[in-house]
């Protein structure tokens, strides 16, 4: 059964959340939608770990309800039974958003419930991962990682640090209201495997820069943040942020998390074609 739960079972943990952030969250609700919608998009939030359970995935969803209604622009309804995902069922939705779903491998265990998946998008589904959504896939289900554009290698920059986030694409449709000025976000940023920007347009990086390169990092010191993609005929938007309630009530995401969820939606008509990396990262490159 789709319902919106304080308590939600995820795999055999029970995560509960008292949303006492709530007031914070809709305190930073004060969004612009790009795109003005007559009837609100109809969005399918999967929030079912499979292997590491994220403490923001009740807020996360909460977040969502409280954006879509706000601004007028989606509905959601939760879930977090992969048979909800079935091409019947996915034919009433616009999108489709994975919070923090990590080894959905393990969830999708069928040929055909991996098929419904991706023929939905690429036959014109939106979809939006959060986070461990791309903690997922590869080597089991490659299709679903090749879908996202990449799959969790370590998190160098870990939860409780303030990292400097360079906006690679300020111009972009996802991007534009981060403006000129400096930002820097409390989360946990991950590193990429399975990724290659030649298939993305990467909109926003690791700025090594200003934040101490971490463990681990990539010699290539291309370590992507966000990022929207063509699939088939289905749009694509990718946010690593989403690990710290925090994010929650940071203005700037909930913004870029709206514009993709326009974009995914196919009203936001944002440029897909890749860019290449910029200098100041090949410069800085081991």
């Amino acid at each position: 059964m789709l319902k919106s739960v304080v308590m939600m079972m995820v795999g055999c943990m029970v995560v509960t959340s008292s949303f006492a952030d709530e007031a914070k969250i809709t305190a930073a609700m004060e969004l612009t939608p790009k795109v003005k919608v007559k009837t609100p998009y109809k969005a399918l939030v999967y929030h079912k770990a499979s292997g590491f359970v994220h403490g923001s995935i009740p807020t996360i969803n909460r977040c969502l309800e409280i954006m879509g209604e706000k601004t007028g622009t989606f509905t959601v309804d939760l879930t977090g039974d992969v048979a909800d995902l079935n091409p019947d069922k996915l034919k009433a939705y616009d999108l489709v958003i994975f919070n923090n779903t990590t080894k959905v491998q393990k969830a999708f265990t069928t040929p055909e419930q991996r098929a419904a998946l991706l023929d939905y998008v690429k036959g014109g589904g939106g979809f939006v991962a959060i986070h461990a959504a791309t903690d997922a896939g590869f080597p089991e289900w490659k299709e679903y990682t090749e879908m996202v554009g990449g799959v969790f290698d370590g998190h160098p920059w870990g939860s409780g640090g303030t990292w400097g986030v360079s906006i690679d694409d300020p111009g972009h449709c996802c991007t534009d209201h981060f403006g000129s000025e400096p930002y820097s976000i409390r989360d946990e940023l991950y590193k990429y495997k399975q990724y290659d920007r030649k298939n993305l347009r990467v909109l926003a990086t690791i700025d090594t820069r200003v934040s101490p390169k971490g463990k681990g990092q990539r010699a290539d010191n291309d370590h992507a943040l966000a990022w929207v993609r063509d699939y088939g005929k289905g749009k694509v938007f990718v946010s690593a942020f989403g690990h710290n309630n925090s994010v929650c009530w940071d203005a700037k995401i909930l913004q870029l998390w709206l514009n993709g969820i326009q974009f995914a939606a196919g009203d936001l008509k944002c440029e897909t074609k890749a860019l290449p990396q910029p200098e100041w990262q090949t410069k800085a490159a081991k």
